[in-house]
């Protein structure tokens, strides 16, 4: 499968093994907030023909946790909850593309929501908690 991105989007940073392994991820930074891209390819559908739930849940996962990194910094942190409600499908060939943004920030846990569409349709929303462990690195 061809990797067609679009202008301003780079590879998502960091060393994650599983990402590379289901991605590429791709990411671009706007004024307001982060946006996450991959390319949905034959490796992410499932018995049916559409993009496995699985494979949407993962995106959602890695673009929630990125968009904390964007809002509050560099921290090391795990995920406590995701819940994601799929609203559409989505195919092989087809541009996944997601925002997200953190609705609520403590000392211990963070709040994020975010969607996902297809071609521009929504096709996922989601919403988790994510535990903040200390400083990065």
């Amino acid at each position: 499968m061809s990797v067609d991105i679009p202008d301003g989007y780079e590879p998502e940073p960091g060393d994650n093994a599983f990402a590379t392994l289901v991605g590429p991820f791709f990411q671009k930074t706007e004024e307001h907030g982060v946006r996450f891209l991959f390319n949905a390819g034959e490796k992410h559908r499932n018995p049916r023909g559409v993009v496995h739930g699985g494979m949407l849940v993962t995106f959602m996962d890695n673009l929630l946790a990125h968009t904390i990194v964007h809002v509050i910094g560099d921290v090391r942190k795990a995920t406590m909850s995701l819940s994601c409600d799929f609203v559409g499908p989505a195919y092989p060939g087809q541009r996944m593309e997601g925002w997200g943004e953190v609705t609520r920030a403590t000392r211990s846990v963070v709040f994020a929501r975010g969607s996902i569409t297809a071609d521009g349709a929504t096709v996922v929303t989601g919403s988790g908690v994510w535990k903040l462990l200390g400083n990065a690195g």
